[in-house]
């Protein structure tokens, strides 16, 4: 069943706190790890991950980020020799640059890429993991903190330089949108 090999948007919450507290962003998917991201699954994602993140926002009552995301509501794709340019874009350079193994606004500093170095880090999801996402990305080393969220380390993260807590709620959305597509794209492939 595909679904148990999905990350939900509730599995990685955020709450009225998101500015000053850290909250996890989802694995890349392992089949990144390799390819990179696969710039094609860009174009079908970026509508679901806003919608996610206003519907994140809305929980929360942070209805300025709402109008600010509701604000674009049409973007065009710009294929570039080394990434596509997603412009305008509702984050907060206005503009998004995909690469191989990097998301960031266009070519600037705020960024978050593929950690290609393996390192295992902490990732904490809330609700149930099914068994068949702990094999996938590889989570090991299962721990239930005090709020009831499970931690647990991983090899498959995403290392972040400078990036802005309203746009990491997009990002963590993109994210598991991108994931979502990889897994539904390799069960394609595999029939």
């Amino acid at each position: 069943m595909i679904e148990r090999l999905m990350f939900k948007r509730e599995n990685f919450p955020i709450d009225r706190n998101f500015r000053r507290c850290s909250f996890s962003l989802p694995p890349y998917h392992p089949s990144m790890m390799e390819q990179g991201i696969d710039t094609y699954l860009m174009p079908p994602v970026l509508n679901e991950a806003v919608l996610a993140t206003i519907q994140d926002f809305t929980e929360i009552g942070e209805m300025r980020h709402v109008e600010f995301l509701r604000s674009i509501a049409e973007w065009n794709v710009i294929e570039k020799d080394d990434g596509l340019l997603i412009a305008p874009f509702p984050i907060s350079f206005s503009q998004l640059f995909v690469q191989s193994r990097k998301i960031s606004p266009y070519r600037g500093d705020h960024y978050i890429e593929i950690d290609s170095e393996r390192n295992r880090g902490l990732v904490i999801i809330e609700g149930d993991v099914s068994e068949e996402i702990k094999q996938v990305y590889e989570l090991s080393k299962e721990s239930i903190l005090p709020s009831g969220k499970k931690m647990f380390t991983c090899p498959y993260r995403w290392s972040y330089h400078n990036v802005f807590s309203t746009d990491r709620v997009l990002y963590k959305n993109l994210i598991i949108s991108l994931d979502n597509a990889a897994v539904k794209r390799n069960q394609r492939d595999s029939q």
